[in-house]
């Protein structure tokens, strides 16, 4: 390239830079496409663990019993159900996918402790 002349370098420059910025563009569109393909696909898993829990409840929502069970989630908040004697551990798995700390963290599953 001609370094002495002004007005070649300047446009040199400006190809440069448009060239850099369009590959930035790209890339920055490629990871977005890759964000929401993750979040996508982590929002399917989520929505198939709690159709899965809630099929293995059965009849157990968590809405009627003697038995009320508390659930402490991993934002802090707590959900509680109300179940039967004798109601599937899914029961309560599928209260605690059906939370909004569920909904919008959308968890590949739950893990229950007893405290």
């Amino acid at each position: 390239p001609d370094l002495h002349d002004e007005a070649a370098a300047k446009a040199r420059h400006e190809k440069l830079l448009a060239d850099y910025k369009a590959q930035q563009e790209q890339r920055e569109s490629l990871l977005r496409s890759r964000a929401e393909r993750r979040e996508a696909t982590k929002r399917r898993r989520y929505e198939a663990a709690l159709a899965q829990a809630r099929k293995a409840a059965g009849e157990h929502d968590g809405s009627e019993g003697a038995v009320e069970v508390p659930v402490r989630l991993p934002d802090g908040s707590q959900a509680k159900g109300l179940f039967r004697e004798g109601a599937p551990i899914e029961a309560i798995a599928a209260l605690a996918l059906a939370s909004a700390w569920a909904q919008a963290s959308s968890p590949y599953g739950v893990r229950l402790q007893e405290r």
